[in-house]
């Protein structure tokens, strides 16, 4: 069998339709992550709180108690409108995006395989966390019960973790490939 009939080129081992897909998901991302950061700090109102999605290592009932302190309606509204409804478009499409460009450069191998897996769980717990958030902001006055909270937090730490692993396993796949002599 000749390489292009593998799905074996210039374009990867996951062959030009993984390349194509990986590009298009991942401007789709960027795209909706430069609209996300405008409606987060653009048109945000005046003193409202950053977003809970955005703690690195989580956060706990006290945290958002106090972001409730400093929370009013104009900046419930925000929280739950234009901001959470990109929120909602962006994981999907760096996970998909990021899967694809494992295919891309990686095909079925190993690494390939585990940062598509890692992609995915970043996705997924990255949509967790934001119905969760959504669901304790649209309670506002009320603080939600510790629980959520204590979910929500475990939903951001899994996400910013499932999003490292797989930049780390991207680097690798990346690296493998430059060291094997493929063009990337």
């Amino acid at each position: 069998m000749k390489p292009r009939e593998l799905g074996i080129g210039a374009a990867g081992p996951g062959g030009v339709g993984a390349c194509a897909t990986a590009r298009t998901l991942l401007l789709a991302a960027a795209v909706v992550y430069v609209a996300m950061i405008c409606a987060l700090f653009l048109f945000a109102p005046e003193g409202a709180p950053p977003a809970l999605d955005l703690a690195l290592t989580g956060y706990g009932p006290d945290d958002v108690a106090a972001y409730f302190a400093r929370l009013d309606r104009p900046a419930v509204l925000h929280a739950v409108g234009p901001f959470r409804w990109l929120d909602y478009l962006f994981p999907p499409l760096l996970a998909l995006g990021l899967a694809a460009l494992f295919r891309c450069l990686g095909g079925r191998g190993g690494a390939a395989l585990a940062g598509a897996v890692l992609a995915v769980i970043y996705g997924l717990a990255d949509l967790s966390e934001n119905v969760l958030i959504d669901s304790m902001i649209r309670g506002w006055p009320n603080l939600p019960d510790n629980a959520t909270v204590i979910r929500a937090a475990l939903a951001t730490r899994i996400k910013f973790a499932a999003l490292g692993f797989a930049l780390l396993a991207l680097g690798l796949v990346w690296w493998k490939r430059r060291r094997e002599g493929e063009p990337s």
